[in-house]
């Protein structure tokens, strides 16, 4: 049986998926086409939503929903929609 993590653990880990998260994002963002971009911005903050704890999750859940419609919008814009 493995020992149990400690807070420092816990944040480095945490940080790592962070990291990750978002050098993925980069890369299926830049040079894109707006669907792309669209869907890389979901799946990136999916990931964040995932990692908010209970307490926030609402909150933080009514602000993703602003950022993709902010960046539907942003898009739409670029296409002359």
């Amino acid at each position: 049986m493995s020992a149990p993590r400690t807070t420092s653990q816990t944040r480095s880990g945490l940080e790592a998926r962070w990291a990750r998260r978002r050098a993925r994002y980069d890369r299926r963002r830049a040079g894109a086409g707006p669907d792309a971009r669209l869907v890389a911005a979901y799946d990136y903050l999916r990931g964040a939503l995932g990692d908010t704890p209970e307490p926030r999750r609402l909150r933080v859940a009514a602000e993703v929903a602003d950022h993709l419609a902010a960046v539907a919008a942003r898009l739409a814009a670029e296409q002359g929609l």
